[in-house]
């Protein structure tokens, strides 16, 4: 018994020798694909995604296709955005296998689906069940091993704040932050708490777990920023990061911590800033210092000759406008339009800070440039409030053509301005025939003077201006064809100024006299109506009489002329004809 007991150890022994072996090259193999997965998995979590390929489609050879290598390179085309290739893998791999692994790699790449489809905008219903199968099977997979799959800590908290989960999103967000304290995780984490924060604010119930969500949350963002160096190509994710700590601090009541976070945001990126929102927000006097210490800290860090700052000043310059800093604001819309053109508008802004300190010849001027590069932007802005900007048009008008006055020389001639003001004002309104009217008054004022200045090209920039008051009168007329004194007008155009058609501007005479005779003698006409129509009855007539005069003298003159006109004889001299 003895001998038999000692033998049988020792066979058993030797049998299994060379089994021993084999197990140890398999072990040794085994080893060196866990290594290489490790090392893949630190390229892949640095996102250098082709080296971790590499790696892991190495362990892959070695492991002969097993399921704890194959699923590495997966996760590999997942990231790469070979999404329907990977899936249709994962398929295969689902023929033969089960467990947390799948799990992992079907949750992993519906996020990453779901995100590109965010991207591609695609339609929120197909968007939000890939984000619920991304849940769905990265809780499932972490609930197994939360270590093995610590990457997917992070897609999962985001997947389940983007489906409104935020209770869910902060606990994952907390293991992420937990397993990797870097910016990125830091500064998701802010964002899901102040979104859970927003949702236990709602019940009384909850108030003490919201405070505590909302200074987790600013303290997130806090340690995000703290995480990035202050480098040019950190400056949109530093612009957002400041945007995000500035309205939780906004909610915490920290006016003056807002204020500062918001001049980080401007002085970082000010395009990631909804002015629109933080206007109503902030209110007008907060929006203003905000605006202006974010534009001087901007200025400090990049300089004033790019353009990216061209919004952030144009708002600057809208809300010193708004708070009657009107010197201020134009400083600021003339450097907005000079770093984008397109912010047309400011222009017109522009004259209505010059307006606002009684430079009506400035406004005009603005104005003008506003209409030569786009005169329907200069329409539509004076009729966004037509009530206001109209009357302020009509009021520059007046106070243009009131310095337009003669003696020449003493003041400038401003009927020009005042024309061009018509032009607007018909186009913003064509059917009032008072602009209309206006426009014919101007353009003729305008013509005179420049006639009267008679420097180079006066004269041929005078007859336009009378064209253009011949058909502004008519068109007036078209609108009122009872007023008599426009008849006048044409008339007076054409006799004066244009010095033709004289048969049809004693026509036009005619009527304007007979109407405005048939008009007082009616009774129907009010104070008002009653003095302008007797004054077209008075210059109508005076205007006949005068137009008579001129057309019998040029008759005079032209039988003279007839009178003494000769022929040669063929010698040199001349003879009476």
């Amino acid at each position: 018994m003895i001998l038999t007991t000692l033998l049988v150890p020792a066979l058993l022994s030797a049998a299994q020798a060379l089994p021993r072996t084999i197990s140890i090259e398999v072990l040794q193999e085994a080893r060196h694909a866990d290594d290489l997965i490790a090392r893949g998995r630190a390229l892949l979590d640095a996102g250098k995604l082709d080296g971790a390929l590499e790696l892991f489609e190495q362990a892959d050879a070695e492991s002969k296709g097993a399921l704890s290598t194959r699923m590495w390179v997966l996760r590999v085309w997942f990231a790469q955005g070979r999404i329907n290739d990977a899936f249709n893998q994962t398929d295969t791999l689902k023929e033969n296998y089960e467990g947390p692994d799948l799990d992992y790699l079907y949750g992993m790449g519906s996020f990453l689906k779901a995100k590109k489809y965010i991207a591609e905008n695609v339609p929120t219903n197909t968007t939000g069940f890939a984000l619920q199968d991304a849940q769905t099977f990265l809780a499932t997979a972490l609930a197994a091993d939360p270590d093995k799959y610590y990457d997917a800590w992070l897609p999962l908290a985001e997947a389940a704040w983007l489906n409104q989960d935020p209770s869910s999103a902060a606990e994952a967000a907390a293991q992420a932050v937990k397993r990797n304290p870097d910016p990125e995780p830091l500064y998701l984490q802010g964002r899901i708490l102040f979104s859970h924060y927003q949702v236990l604010s709602a019940n009384e119930k909850t108030a003490d777990q919201a405070g505590a969500a909302l200074t987790n949350s600013i303290a997130a963002f806090r340690s995000a920023i703290a995480g990035v160096k202050p480098k040019p190509e950190e400056a949109g994710r530093l612009g957002d990061m400041y945007k995000n700590l500035g309205l939780a601090l906004q909610y915490a009541e920290d006016g003056p911590g807002a204020e500062e976070a918001y001049a980080q945001t401007l002085s970082w990126n000010p395009n990631t800033f909804d002015f629109g929102t933080y206007w109503g927000s902030l209110g007008q006097e907060v929006f203003t210092r905000v605006l202006s210490e974010g534009s001087s800290r901007f200025t400090k860090r990049w300089g004033e000759k790019t353009s990216s700052d061209a919004t952030l000043v144009w708002w600057l310059g809208y809300a010193q406008f708004s708070s009657d800093s009107h010197e201020e604001a134009e400083a600021n819309f003339t450097s907005a339009v000079k770093k984008w053109p397109a912010y047309m508008n400011s222009y017109f802004y522009i004259g209505m800070t010059r307006y606002h300190r009684a430079d009506y010849e400035g406004a005009s001027k603005a104005w003008r440039e506003h209409w030569t590069r786009n005169p329907s932007d200069l329409v539509g802005m004076v009729n966004s409030n037509p009530d206001l900007y109209r009357n302020v048009i009509v009021y520059t008008q007046g106070k243009c053509a009131e310095q337009g006055q003669p003696p020449l020389g003493m003041k400038p001639a401003l009927n020009l301005e005042a024309a061009f003001l018509g032009e607007v004002l018909c186009a913003v309104d064509s059917s009032k025939s008072k602009y209309w009217n206006d426009l014919g008054l101007f353009c003729r004022d305008g013509g005179a003077y420049l006639r009267a200045r008679d420097k180079k090209g006066d004269a041929s920039e005078a007859q336009k201006l009378f064209e253009r008051a011949l058909v502004a009168y008519g068109r007036a007329q078209e609108l009122t064809p009872d007023s008599p004194h426009l008849y006048n007008d044409q008339a007076v155009v054409l006799h004066y100024y244009l010095e033709r058609d004289y048969e049809k501007a004693m026509d036009l005479y005619e009527k304007s006299n007979a109407m405005a005779v048939a008009q007082l003698e009616s009774g129907d006409l009010d104070e008002g109506e009653q003095g302008l129509v007797a004054i077209a009855k008075r210059d109508s007539a005076d205007n006949i009489r005068k137009l008579k005069r001129k057309l019998e003298r040029e008759k005079e003159k032209e039988k003279g002329d007839n009178d003494g006109e000769v022929e040669g004889d063929g010698d040199g001299t001349s003879r009476p004809i």
